[in-house]
């Protein structure tokens, strides 16, 4: 058994887990600690690029390959709306589906 979690550890783990969405989720929605800008469209979304290192292949290959946007402080996505990096964004920030 020594390599079984017990159930007062899983309980530790997720409230971790849960108090890392809270604060990344409340950071986003006051725009705190911010490091990138992404503009979207009509829309400019602050958000942290280690967060979306993390979620994204994309946006680590971005930051780390050195491309203009890995010093840059604002990013532009192109032929994609707003709302739709919204969505993404509120989802990955919040992994709330609604």
């Amino acid at each position: 058994m020594s390599g079984m979690l017990s159930a007062t550890s899983v309980d530790w783990a997720n409230k971790i887990r849960c108090n890392v969405v809270d604060g990344l989720r409340q950071s986003f929605q006051d725009g705190i600690f911010t490091d990138i800008e992404i503009e979207v469209s009509d829309s400019v979304f602050r958000c942290h690029k280690v967060f979306l290192c993390a979620i994204s292949d994309y946006f680590l290959a971005m930051f780390t390959s050195g491309m203009r946007e890995s010093v840059d402080s604002r990013v532009t996505i192109k032929d994609l709306s707003g709302s739709t990096f919204k969505a993404v964004l509120d989802f990955y920030y919040t992994c709330d589906r609604s």
